[in-house]
């Protein structure tokens, strides 16, 4: 009898906390709808309570304001701080948000290995302007050691979600062999597909790269590139 009336508490302890979570999430909802319309207090008023009360959601979108200057002054300092209350709890956006910056020295202390500490942590959850910066990160060795492996595999994991920049540079790294097996028609392919999703940056490279293809090279990666399709976000 104990065990079956500490069942139906737990479970109706659950039931509670699923009904808590939905009203928290139609409640920010209604505060993204507010952001959009630029009532700005409004969705202060929605956004900071939910925060102070741990919603992680809320956190990442109150440290935005503050850091965008939306609703209440800009202060560094503050976003950081809701960013990395956040981030603790697994939010890939205040991850990629609080990375950033430690990049720039901006409300914390400057710090190459923070930053990638937390662009990492984003970019393994498929936060891809995370995965991008990543890429960036190993191809200059900034906070990290130079690696063309590793930069081949966040551009990939970029340019496989649309990222058109990821694109555009895993195109250079095929084209040079660098990271990854040299391909004309892998570097063609990926130009071909930035383009199309209008990184025009793309297209003086195509030009430069078709003089040493063939017709049918040129074909079979425009080929490719049509029937590409970005991938949803995967954890890596």
């Amino acid at each position: 009898m104990k065990m079956r009336i500490s069942i139906l508490v737990v479970a109706a302890l659950m039931l509670t906390l699923t009904a808590c979570s939905r009203n928290s999430d139609h409640k920010l909802d209604g505060a993204i709808s507010a952001l959009a319309k630029k009532d700005y207090a409004g969705a202060l008023a929605i956004i900071q309570p939910l925060a102070k009360d741990g919603n992680a959601k809320a956190q990442y979108n109150l440290g935005k304001m503050y850091l965008d200057g939306t609703g209440v002054d800009r202060n560094a300092t503050e976003a950081a701080k809701w960013y990395r209350l956040a981030a603790d709890q697994g939010n890939m956006d205040a991850q990629y948000g609080l990375g950033k910056l430690y990049d720039n020295g901006e409300g914390v202390t400057k710090s190459d290995e923070e930053a990638v500490k937390w662009l990492k942590k984003a970019g393994e959850q498929g936060q891809v302007d995370a995965q991008l910066s990543l890429g960036n990160k190993y191809l200059s060795g900034q906070g990290v050691p130079q690696s063309y492996d590793e930069t081949a595999k966040w551009f990939k994991l970029a340019a496989d979600q649309g990222n058109g920049n990821s694109q555009s540079n895993l195109g250079v790294l095929y084209a040079m062999g660098n990271g990854v097996p040299r391909n004309d028609v892998e570097a063609y392919k990926w130009w071909e597909i930035a383009v199309a999703r209008g990184y025009e940056g793309a297209k003086g490279n195509q030009e430069a790269l078709s003089k040493r293809m063939t017709e049918t090279q040129i074909a079979e990666a425009k080929k490719l590139a049509a029937a590409w399709k970005p991938a949803s976000a995967v954890k890596k």
